[in-house]
């Protein structure tokens, strides 16, 4: 049994960072994340919130019988309704694959305006029924799907529909030889970055309440 189950970690902003960008690139990014904070949280709380008050019984059921992927489809299934957006395709796929055609250093790629995600797995992360492991495709998966959100509002209008155009028109990434400065601070990746961070908590949540009441079988 694993005992690195991970624990709740406050509210700190740091968790937002992700040390392979290095130092100076995450400090950027949670400097400029604390500056929009307020506005952020406004567009994102909502949505946190109602996912928060829905039943998740039924996601830890899954992986505790079938692994991350398939419990991280049940997620994707809430987060639809309750982003109010229709996924056309979701994907697994090969992080070799993946890497190959969209670059070592992704987590995940959404096509916010044709609402579809790929998430780089490979088969034992699949089938894994580590909480750990599971918490991170809930991320990568909350943090595509907040993409697909912004698609949906930059198509139909809604508040930022300005914003989410302009960014997705000059859609800054690594990938495109931009610094990871210039990705991480677009006003896109900010909410979906903290929209992944805020689902990985609910997550994190139910998984200890049901390792507490003993409903929770896998990897502790």
């Amino acid at each position: 049994m694993n005992n690195n189950f991970e624990k709740h970690n406050g509210d700190s902003l740091d968790s937002l960072g992700h040390p392979k960008w290095g130092e100076d690139a995450t400090d950027q990014m949670i400097e400029s994340f604390e500056k929009n904070y307020e506005e952020i949280k406004k567009v994102c709380g909502p949505y946190i919130e109602q996912f928060g008050k829905r039943d998740k019984s039924d996601i830890i059921s899954i992986l505790n019988n079938h692994g991350a992927w398939l419990s991280s489809a049940r997620l994707m299934t809430h987060l639809e309704h309750v982003l109010d957006v229709d996924i056309w395709e979701n994907k697994r796929i090969n992080r070799d694959e993946f890497a190959k055609k969209y670059g070592s250093d992704c987590e995940g790629v959404s096509k916010a305006m044709r609402g579809y995600i790929y998430i780089p797995m490979n088969e034992e992360e699949a089938d894994s029924r580590d909480g750990n492991v599971a918490l991170d495709v809930y991320e990568s998966v909350a943090h595509e799907m907040f993409h697909v959100y912004q698609g949906k509002v930059s198509r139909e209008g809604g508040e930022h529909a300005d914003i989410y155009r302009a960014e997705y028109d000059d859609y800054r990434s690594p990938l495109n030889g931009d610094s990871l400065d210039e990705y991480a601070t677009q006003m896109v990746e900010q909410e979906a970055h903290y929209f992944g961070w805020a689902i990985r908590k609910v997550m994190l949540g139910e998984l200890l309440k049901a390792r507490e009441s003993n409903q929770w079988t896998g990897n502790q």
